[in-house]
């Protein structure tokens, strides 16, 4: 089920655009941009060649209304359930190790002098707001919880295993994965409503720091949803992989239109 231009399906009156043909990850090392200006937002990218430093520069498009907004997504840092591929939906667990080192080399990367960060919106899943005190140690700006930006609710799946409920609930598990969009745990909520959701976030938050870029740590399900309504995804087996988990993924916000901006970047130590 593909979701129109217009967002009906998600019924939050927010236009998108898509955004930049994201390439396979892996295939490059470097994010893909857009060769145009995206909606009212220009992008300028600037750093020696190979080098996928960015710096964004936002004004007003041919419209002349407002300033753009970047928002820029990242998954929060790796927990003990991820090392374990344990479903945690509402639930918790701590950031390991490793998932705190990588977090800490985000804060370095974001805090550098390419990125122009004015805010921090987290979920308020105790991983995310680890991950955000953590990047904001580098950065020092407002941090704020909104409740738009948890995790899918996974329903009774929830503390399980990949494999518990691969065993044990198999035949449901098949059935909801080729809904696609509509695909919800049992008790629990579906992507479009998480989809919608984060959107409307997203669009008050855009309207209310015009101009601004602001760092948005949350969950891989919300990341995806976002990305793939604006790539208009079916969210079914079989399509090519889009976005890379533990990478940043930027989209755009102006005159009420959110724009995919560049995916996939990863952080490169800073000059």
């Amino acid at each position: 089920m593909l979701l129109p231009e217009t967002g009906d399906h998600l019924d939050d009156g927010l236009p998108v655009v898509p955004g930049p043909v994201a390439v396979g990850v892996g295939e490059h090392d470097q994010p893909t941009f857009p060769s145009e200006p995206l909606g009212a937002a220009v992008a300028v990218v600037a750093g020696a060649e190979g080098d996928p430093a960015l710096k964004f520069s936002f004004t007003a498009g041919n419209m002349g209304v407002s300033k753009a907004t970047l928002f820029g997504l990242l998954r929060h840092g790796q927990t003990t359930w991820n090392r374990q591929r344990r479903v945690q939906g509402r639930l918790d667990s701590p950031l390991t190790a490793d998932g705190i080192e990588a977090v800490r080399e985000w804060a370095r990367f974001l805090s550098g002098p390419r990125w122009r960060w004015t805010r921090i919106i987290t979920s308020p899943a105790p991983r995310a707001r680890t991950t955000a005190a953590l990047i904001n140690e580098a950065l020092r700006v407002e941090i704020r919880e909104e409740q738009d930006l948890r995790e899918q609710d996974w329903g009774i799946w929830e503390g399980l295993s990949w494999a518990e409920i691969q065993t044990d609930s198999s035949d449901e598990l098949r059935k909801q994965v080729e809904k696609g969009w509509s695909f919800r745990p049992p008790e629990g909520e579906s992507r479009i409503e998480v989809c919608r959701r984060a959107r409307i976030l997203l669009r008050s938050i855009g309207r209310e720091y015009q101009g601004e870029q602001i760092l948005v740590i949350t969950h891989q399900g919300v990341i995806k949803s976002l990305i793939y309504a604006l790539e208009k995804r079916d969210f079914l087996p079989g399509e090519p992989k889009l976005i890379d988990k533990d990478r940043l993924q930027t989209i755009s916000f102006c005159n009420d239109t959110m724009t995919g901006f560049a995916y996939n970047i990863k952080p490169t130590p800073t000059p």
